[in-house]
């Protein structure tokens, strides 16, 4: 197994596309198993153009990818430019099945063990699967209970497409095309599919079961008002702390099957939309339900960083004995230089742990990734895949 990658700079040229595409074939040696491709929303209306220019340079069996806002190769976090980022992998003896997450004609979505039996995956030999969605079309968190109901312990990774700020308007696609809804990739064979969610916050203040709440509005935690656990949840921060808060308090609903010694990474978190002092309301970005235990986040550059480098160390021991022959870096737009004031610190946590392979990726409007047995939507995270040959021996 091998992979190359290449993050090209700048607006859309015909000859540098067929460049890229030339050279990654030349360096991999041969035409490759699986080609992964993010453009920034500056190549929208290129997308015909760039997806034949890699299509028949390149030579990929299969090639999926999406737009995003900024796009992530070469250890560097192309922010709020125009470029694109490509990835060739060779993998011997493994089987890339893409399949829709729309029914055909956009009828209902598709039901996902259904779905791969019709194309006659083996889920004796499936490793995981990536998925890329365009988010202001495709419910998402519909497809991922379908997902985790059918087939609990196979893990989903990739995120949501995106494009410019202010302009809802995202770009999937398979091949030649672009495709409504989504795309997801299934991968089968002689290789592991090793994920790490790295949350971009921390607990704060107390958790407390959902006691009364409507859809997305949260009216009681525990014997209290919604609003008055987020006041004391502040309350408890520094002064520091507070001035560096506003906009950055999130909820994360607690996941009990993955809470031991998660140190944070059982929550899946979501944003705060909203809160009313006068009635305790508090709107945010998920479903709630009675019963459901919940805690205020802070998403804080010092804790996210913590968080990735810890959970990449463990990765780096885990996959020791089989290095990674490639990376994929799904990260939140709210990280990069919003978050840490600096460039590159995610991709460049990441390729410090593994030098030596390609890391290809972009920022979403929504991370996938596993926590314990199950697959989830997240917000402020880093979802990392790392792509090797056979299971990876855990020390």
């Amino acid at each position: 197994m091998r992979g190359v990658g290449c993050l090209k700079t700048g607006v859309f040229e015909e000859g540098e596309v067929r460049k890229v595409a030339c050279s990654l074939r030349e360096q991999l040696g041969q035409p490759p198993d699986l080609a992964l491709l993010f453009a920034s929303p500056e190549y929208r209306s290129f997308l015909p153009d760039l997806l034949e220019l890699v299509t028949i340079h390149g030579q990929a069996s299969v090639l999926v990818g999406c737009t995003g806002s900024s796009v992530i190769g070469e250890a560097k976090e192309w922010e709020d430019r125009p470029g694109f980022s490509l990835a060739f992998f060779s993998l011997p003896g493994c089987r890339l099945t893409p399949f829709p997450l729309l029914e055909p004609r956009g009828e209902g979505l598709a039901d996902p063990a259904a779905t791969l039996s019709q194309r006659g995956v083996d889920l004796d030999r499936l490793r995981g699967a990536l998925v890329f969605y365009d988010p202001f079309e495709f419910p998402i968190e519909n497809w991922l209970v379908l997902w985790n109901e059918a087939l609990p312990g196979f893990p989903v990774g990739g995120g949501a497409a995106g494009g410019k700020a202010q302009e809802n308007e995202a770009w999937v696609f398979w091949d030649r095309q672009t495709v409504p809804g989504g795309i997801g990739l299934a991968f089968e064979g002689p290789l592991y599919f090793h994920c790490v969610v790295s949350q971009g916050c921390r607990p704060i203040g107390e958790a407390y079961p959902v006691t009364r709440a409507d859809r997305n509005i949260l009216y009681t935690l525990g014997p209290d008002s919604a609003y008055q656990v987020l006041h004391r949840a502040f309350e408890s921060l520094t002064e520091e702390e507070k001035e560096k808060a506003r906009g950055r308090i999130l909820i994360g609903m607690a996941l009990p099957e993955a809470l031991s010694g998660t140190r944070g990474e059982g929550f899946v978190v979501r944003n705060v939309l909203g809160a009313d002092p006068v009635s305790g309301a508090v709107a945010i970005g998920m479903m709630a339900q009675p019963g459901q235990t919940l805690q205020y986040q802070l998403c804080e550059a010092r804790a996210a960083s913590h968080a990735l480098g810890r959970l990449l160390t463990k990765a780096y021991r885990d996959l020791e004995m089989r290095p990674p022959v490639g990376a994929f870096l799904f990260a939140c737009n709210g990280r990069g230089r919003r978050l840490f004031g600096i460039p590159d610190h995610d991709v460049g946590m990441v390729s410090r742990f593994f030098p030596d392979i390609p890391i290809v990726g972009f920022f979403a409007n929504g991370e996938l990734g596993p926590v314990g047995l199950f697959s989830y939507l997240h917000s402020f995270s880093a979802s990392i895949v790392f792509l090797g040959p056979e299971p990876a021996q855990v020390r």
